[in-house]
Parts: structure tokens; sequence; C-alpha cells
């Protein structure tokens, strides 16, 4: 999935490779099936409110993970070794301004690709 956001050789053969079906439809399909198969029976067995809680603790630890994991650290210091240039104006505002960028981003206060 993370292939088919970055301006690389990768995005030609990770962008629609089942014909018509994009990789994101393909996530969105393959994560809705994963998050009904494992809490359709903690639904039935603990109620609304307990899957509710998992479901918002799942979703902030999957964005933490995505926004300093990947962004910050992977796709940062793959620009800078590679001396990509497409990957270089990717992240330009992250090179430019760290600590704005890195304080503002998960409050969407400062546009970093791959969090906006």
């Amino acid at each position: 999935m993370a292939g088919t956001h970055l301006p690389t050789v990768i995005n030609s053969f990770a962008n629609q490779p089942l014909g018509f079906v994009s990789a994101a439809e393909g996530f969105v399909f393959l994560s809705a099936f994963l998050v009904g198969s494992i809490y359709t029976p903690l639904l039935s067995q603990r109620g609304p409110a307990c899957v509710r809680e998992r479901l918002w603790k799942r979703a902030r630890t999957l964005y933490r993970y995505h926004l300093l994991l990947f962004v910050f650290t992977v796709v940062a210091a793959v620009a800078r070794w590679s001396g990509s240039r497409a990957l270089h104006e990717y992240l330009l505002v992250l090179f430019r301004h760290p600590v704005a960028a890195v304080a503002g981003s998960p409050l969407f206060l400062y546009p970093v690709p791959l969090v906006d």
C-alpha cells in the first residue's frame, strides 16, 4: 500500500495490480472484512461500547505508527540516503522546517505529504 503513495518505480507495479481494482479499494475492502471478522463476535459478547473503545484505540495506534515510524523516519531517511529528487521534494516541508512539521502534522496544521 505504501508503494502506491511514493513517487518511485514501485508505484507502477503496485498501482491497480488487479485490473480495475485499485490498491486503495482492495485495502479498504480487506480492512473492513478483517474488522468485521474480528469485532463481530466481540460485539455480541461485550456490546457496542467495548467495540467502539477498541476501534478508537486501534485507530490511534495505527495513526501513531504511520506518523512516527513511516513518514518521519523511513521515508525521510530513504529520501536523504538515495538522493531521490522526487522523494526530497515530496518531503521538502519536513526537511526545511522539521520541528514545525513534526509538531504540526498530527494536528493537520502543517501539511506534510503522506499525513494529509
